[in-house]
């Protein structure tokens, strides 16, 4: 069998009935840039470990950087895509997510004088969750903490203005100890209250250099110098992940109580590299990549959306033979599955695959599922998995676009009809690629059209011959003209057919 593409859909633990559980994170790359190539392999040792659904990085130094960092995430797979990269007036941030089970909806960045603090507007499942990235103003002193100080008032003065928003704030904060200015305005209750948050560890004091503290430190990782960073060994507590004050109320998505991780860290390393001696946490294999990889430990916690299934699914993967296999960590009062496709990424134009629900074990412990579909002829289809509860609830993850090969030529391709794949990167700042598939040689039309149904310019009209390919669009009009920021439409049409999708410019 040839080696399948992989969906790896990240939830990472059912802990209530009808809840879906996902893993955010926050990791401190130390300055990683396109030069950076012999770090790529321990960031993937770390990442191949927690398997998050959406992390945010700090200290990203350059688009290619990012594009290698996706690649030590993916890791031979296509799990996971990125925000666009802003490349600031200092180091910055970026997002991941993984595309099963979160879509990006919205990007801005927040300025203050020294880093600018990364928004991203995303849905887990579904579900409304903005992510803001963080990396305060470094070292103790007055007014290094002031600095911090003002750069947490600029984020919670903008959290005030957009109420009733559920939020997670994480990253490299700088911060020492508890009665610090700068956490003391995360946490405080203000006359407006909408920005308000909580820390998700509750460990109060002086953080610093400290036994009492010592497993959740999380800077650094090492106690010599390895290609820059701090040294010293664990004795900071500098990353952290704050939520929205009222977060568990219930409704939309909510914080596991006490599952903040310090990844790696076994609270046997005050002043010690972490691979220094035994340690109990990770195999020493995952410690010395974490040491080689960054002066900063990373840090994830886990949330859960109600109202889903309650199944963690491991993969979701499909070969060119047509054959769908899937594997569970656990299960709990699950009737069972189907498997649906489609020529078109629309869930109301997909078939089912299954004559009937293929039961599910409702075990732990892993149990592996599988369908070999002979109904779909050869070319490019879109496939779902559907799970579905005792309850009758229902969770359909996000479309595997993949081709079948059939018995006629498995080299070439062979294509059923139009399609239009989701643009990348979306949003998209300043270019975006539109991929195509079309059945046959044809006349063919690529135009842009702005949110009012104004056509600003067309990239395609001529003929095209058969099968897939590639259009960039830079983000201007007919004229040249950088376009504003916004949502557009594309429509690819034929002789026979025509399609469209949204796409999301933000400067």
């Amino acid at each position: 069998m040839q080696r399948m593409t992989l969906i790896a859909i990240m939830l990472l633990s059912a802990l209530m009935l009808n809840a879906a559980v996902v893993k955010i994170m926050t990791y401190n790359s130390l300055n990683f840039n396109d030069d950076d190539n012999d770090r790529v392999d321990d960031f993937e040792t770390v990442f191949d470990q927690i398997s998050p659904t959406i992390v945010v990085m700090q200290e990203m130094h350059s688009d290619e950087g990012c594009e290698l960092m996706l690649e030590a995430l993916n890791d031979d797979y296509d799990d996971y895509m990125m925000a666009p990269f802003v490349n600031g007036y200092d180091s910055d941030n970026i997002l991941f997510y993984k595309k099963a089970c979160v879509d990006l909806m919205g990007m801005d960045y927040i300025e203050t004088d020294l880093r600018e603090i990364g928004e991203y507007e995303v849905e887990v499942f579904g579900v409304p969750l903005n992510i803001y990235s963080c990396h305060l103003k470094a070292s103790q002193g007055g007014d290094n903490e002031q600095q911090r100080l003002y750069e947490v008032t600029i984020l919670r003065n903008h959290l005030n203005s957009l109420p009733n928003t559920e939020f997670v704030i994480l990253g490299d904060m700088n911060i020492y100890t508890s009665s610090e200015p700068a956490y003391q305005k995360f946490i405080a209750s203000e006359s407006d209250n909408d920005g308000r948050a909580r820390d998700t560890i509750d460990e109060i004091g002086n953080w610093h250099d400290s036994s009492q503290f010592s497993d959740v430190h999380t800077q650094s990782t090492r106690t010599d110098q390895v290609g820059g960073g701090a040294t010293g060994g664990l004795d900071d507590r500098f990353d952290y992940m704050f939520i929205n004050y009222n977060m568990n109320d219930n409704d939309g998505i909510e914080f596991i109580e006490d599952s903040v991780v310090p990844f790696g860290n076994d609270g046997n390393h005050l002043n010690e590299s972490i691979n220094e001696g035994n340690n109990s946490a990770v195999p020493s294999y995952v410690a010395d990549a974490l040491h080689d990889a960054s002066d900063h430990l990373p840090v994830y916690g886990l949330f859960e959306t109600h109202d889903m299934p309650s199944v963690v699914l491991d993969y979701l993967r499909v070969d060119t033979d047509a054959n769908i296999e899937w594997k569970t960590y656990d299960e709990e009062d699950l009737i069972g599955f189907n498997v649906y496709c489609s020529a078109t990424s629309d869930f109301e134009d997909a078939v089912r695959l299954n004559v009937s629900v293929i039961p599910a074990h409702n075990a732990s412990g892993g149990t592996e599922y599988s369908l070999h579909d002979t109904t779909t002829p050869t070319g490019y289809w879109y496939f779902w998995l559907e799970m579905v509860a005792l309850n009758g609830a229902t969770e359909v993850t996000y479309p595997i676009y993949h081709g079948i090969v059939g018995n006629d030529d498995p080299t070439v391709p062979q294509y059923g009809g139009l399609e239009i794949e989701p643009n990348y990167p979306n949003p998209f700042n300043p270019s975006t690629t539109i991929r195509f598939t079309i059945p046959e040689s044809s006349r063919t039309r690529v135009d842009i059209y702005n949110i009012r149904g104004e056509k600003v310019t067309s990239l395609v009209d001529g003929h095209l011959d058969e099968g897939r390919h590639d259009i960039t669009w830079h983000g201007t009009n007919d004229q040249g003209d950088v376009v504003a920021s916004g949502i557009y439409f594309c429509r690819v049409s034929t002789d026979n057919q025509s399609k469209m999708i949204r796409m999301l410019m933000m400067k």
